[in-house]
């Protein structure tokens, strides 16, 4: 099966890189003698979609600017008794975002709610919708420093453009009023438009008016947020609290060798 130049050349033009390189391995491959042209076609063209695919999960993947890779599979759920496995399980399933539903993990630190927020995130990557993943801090950075330069609007376009917005951490750093307000507009123009939000958080609802700095504008950001959600109020000891007690452990029979 000798590879024409001519081929080569239409097929690299032709944008299908994934089907020359299998057609090349072909080559070497004494079983491909006996394909027939149809079923070569069909090998293929299956090959060539099956690489697009991969490289486009990829390429959502590292839109989404996720701070590391979380799988659920990695997921220790035997240090959250109270959580509902097989409901987080189906979560990840992402039909909720198709719906345009949010989903809120609240809880303590070092729960892992960050590790389930972006390993619902990257499962939504994999069934193909458009993630974006940022610390709400941060998040809220770039809205003041887009109205300040005069682009909030383009901001907004962007954090609107996504299927999923996962806002990591509300809570764990306090701003002002306007940051309230242009985090607010954001979350309530997700709302109303149907696209799906992930939020994680330390601090119970009463509590959000901190952030916000009005208790009016919270209220109607909770009424909108809850409206079409899931909220996993999650309860435990705190993973990276354990990890720490048992390092100290570890070290006690040391010093008192030591001494």
């Amino acid at each position: 099966m000798a590879i024409s130049e001519a081929l080569q050349r239409d097929l690299k033009c032709l944008r299908l890189s994934a089907m020359l390189g299998e057609l090349r391995r072909l080559e070497d491959d004494p079983a491909a003698e006996a394909m027939t042209v149809h079923q070569c076609l069909e090998h293929l063209a299956a090959h060539e979609l099956s690489v697009r695919q991969t490289r486009a999960i990829e390429r959502r993947i590292r839109a989404a600017q996720f701070p590391a890779i979380y799988r659920l599979e990695d997921y220790d759920f035997s240090r959250m008794p109270d959580l509902e496995k097989q409901f987080i399980v189906d979560l990840h399933g992402c039909e909720w975002i198709g719906r345009g539903e949010n989903v809120i993990y609240s809880g303590g630190h070092g729960l892992g709610k960050t590790h389930l927020a972006i390993s619902n995130g990257l499962e939504a990557c994999e069934k193909g919708y458009s993630v974006l993943f940022r610390k709400v801090d941060r998040l809220v950075l770039e809205l003041m420093e887009a109205r300040e330069e005069s682009r909030v609007l383009a901001l907004r376009k962007k954090l609107m453009r996504v299927d999923l917005l996962i806002c990591d951490e509300l809570g764990y750093t306090v701003f002002d009023r306007v940051g309230g307000e242009l985090l607010h507009g954001i979350l309530c123009d997700r709302y109303e438009a149907r696209k799906s939000v992930i939020v994680t958080t330390n601090l119970e609802f009463s509590r959000w008016v901190d952030v916000f700095k009005s208790k009016e504008m919270t209220v109607a950001l909770l009424d909108r947020l809850t409206h079409r959600c899931d909220v996993i109020v999650m309860t435990g000891k705190s993973k990276r609290r354990e990890e720490s007690l048992e390092r100290q452990r570890r070290r006690l029979p040391a010093r008192k060798e030591r001494r």
